[in-house]
């Protein structure tokens, strides 16, 4: 009988072992006895656990759970890109991978990919922004099929993958097609490339600083002098009257009403086409507002932008319905029903001025995006 006793409770001991096992996501194929000899997994029990794991050359995984109170509006989001940042030391490079992999082993962290709840797709489309091998920092954007907007969303990111030597990423699906332009600048130096498959890339970047500022995400562009801009050539998709578009920017520079600052605009040798402005100018406040056509349209916010501080600025504008919103923050802050005329006029995007004139702004500006839709506050 104790014999018999003794059977049941290692049986029942090796059981837990087995439960804990399948619950923990551990990549093990063995699990030790307490005599020191080893099980070998069930066959089922190893298929359940392949089925499970996106891929198993990567042999860590951590679940990430997306916030549905930090998600505008109550309407889940579809493929919404998801900017993933934060540091885990875990995720830092483990430099000898060759001998026992601890963590990523790609020094540029080509080896973190992520997949949403369910593993289908097997990896969803991300770019990297930013990764610090020394310390674990990411910074990556994610398209997330559906994002809850009641309920959190869990997605996964995977990481530990000594094969891998190039990039995984799929940059530009992570950006829908009303996006023309995406621009991180966070090129040091060169061109100021642009994330969509539209390959909008700059011409010509005359700034302070580039790429290396302190920016919103990673790095940002410090146009320190009216000179200051980056260029982009002429192209149809800045064509936009009868239509729509959305313009947006993060800023960071301090309180100057004496000109209208043009964070990103573009205009003809006469008349603005349209622009997204830090101020409205001429000794006025340091308001931002939407402008085009020597000011056929034209919405002024109802709030300053932060003073030596982070403002994100978005102008939707629709000339299709002649209506138009600026956002603050993700705040509305004035709209108008006022006929918005685009010239489409053959001209270049300018950011950090408005080209040929020169209402040039001072600060640091970071993460610009141009839709071709009307982007909402969602």
């Amino acid at each position: 009988m104790p014999n018999s006793k003794f059977k049941i409770l290692n049986s029942l001991f090796i059981f837990f072992l087995i439960v804990l096992w399948i619950f923990s996501g551990i990549p093990a194929l063995y699990l030790p006895l307490p005599s020191g000899e080893e099980i070998r997994i069930p066959p089922k029990i190893k298929e359940a656990y392949a089925n499970d794991w996106f891929n198993t050359s990567y042999k860590f995984r951590k679940k990430l759970t997306l916030d549905n109170t930090l998600v505008s509006g109550s309407t889940d989001l579809s493929n919404f890109p998801v900017l993933i940042a934060y540091t885990d030391a875990d995720l830092a490079r483990d430099t000898d991978c060759a001998g026992g992999i601890d963590g990523p082993c790609n020094a540029n962290g080509f080896d973190i990919v992520f997949t949403d709840s369910s593993h289908s797709p097997a990896k969803l489309d991300h770019e990297i922004e930013k990764y610090t091998a020394a310390s674990g920092l990411i910074a990556m954007w994610v398209e997330v099929p559906t994002l809850g907007a009641t309920v959190d969303t869990d997605i996964y990111v995977y990481y530990g993958n000594s094969s891998i030597s190039t990039t995984q990423e799929a940059i530009t699906g992570v950006w829908d097609t009303n996006y023309v332009g995406v621009w991180h600048l966070a090129e040091t130096s060169g061109a100021h490339l642009d994330s969509t498959s539209n390959n909008n890339d700059s011409t010509t970047v005359t700034v302070g600083t580039q790429g290396s500022a302190t920016g919103i995400v990673a790095g940002a562009d410090d146009f320190t002098a009216v000179t200051n801009r980056v260029i982009f050539p002429d192209s149809t998709q800045w064509d936009r009257n009868g239509t729509t578009l959305t313009l947006e920017a993060w800023i960071n520079g301090a309180d100057n009403d004496s000109v209208f600052q043009s964070v990103i605009g573009r205009m003809n040798t006469t008349d603005w086409d349209y622009a997204l402005n830090a101020s409205q100018g001429a000794g006025l406040t340091f308001r931002p507002h939407c402008y085009n056509d020597s000011g056929n349209g034209h919405i002024v916010s109802s709030v300053d932008v932060n003073n030596n501080a982070w403002t994100y600025l978005v102008c939707a504008l629709d000339d299709s319905a002649n209506s138009g919103t600026i956002y603050i923050d993700g705040t509305s802050r004035g709209a108008s029903s006022t006929d918005f005329i685009f010239n489409d006029t053959a001209n270049t995007l300018v950011i950090g001025d408005i080209q040929p004139s020169s209402e040039a702004y001072v600060g640091v500006i970071d993460e610009v995006r141009f839709s071709t839709s009307v982007r909402s506050a969602d």
